[in-house]
């Protein structure tokens, strides 16, 4: 079935024209680089989260706005992409890292969050002999794991078949 109506635009002139250059909101990145040229804000539609959306006619479905203009400035994207200027609806290639997603939190305010972190959700020290830390990186309460592992590996007595027979 052939499409009438208006001719179909390119989806990187779609692209090109909803992104407005603006100061970033910071100077250097949280590694200490420079921020490199302006912020690419998206004016379209956003996410829940507030990273921007663009409908992709070929694929028939919503793209991130910053993977495809990295993809298409770049190339392909191995794991995750860090906003460097920490601007969700920025598709600046040069404000954007490819990195692991491990990377990608801890660089993050959630990681920056958790390292700020002094105990643990049930008040015990995040201090040396309390605290170990994952392959992933994440901290773990060692009272905490101990009661769990405890709670979860205890005999309970079973009751007796008998019990309240007349």
């Amino acid at each position: 079935m052939a499409r009438t109506g208006r001719p179909r635009v390119p989806l990187e002139e779609r692209l090109a024209r909803s992104l407005v250059a603006t100061p970033p909101p910071i100077e250097v990145d949280r590694l200490g680089r420079s921020i490199v040229g302006p912020c690419a804000i998206w004016t379209g539609a956003l996410d829940s989260d507030g990273y921007g959306v663009i409908f992709d006619t070929d694929r028939r479905t919503n793209r991130k706005v910053h993977r495809l203009a990295y993809e298409l400035a770049v190339g392909e994207i191995t794991d995750q992409l860090d906003h460097l200027c920490r601007v969700r609806n920025c598709a600046a290639p040069t404000h954007l890292e490819d990195v692991p997603g491990v990377v990608n939190t801890a660089r993050g305010d959630l990681g920056e969050r958790e390292r700020s972190k002094v105990e643990c959700v049930n008040g015990h020290a995040f201090d040396e002999v309390n605290t170990y830390v994952d392959k992933v990186g994440a901290r773990h309460c060692r009272v905490c794991d101990r009661d769990r592992h405890r709670a979860a590996h205890s005999v309970t007595p079973l009751r007796s078949s008998s019990a309240g027979r007349k």
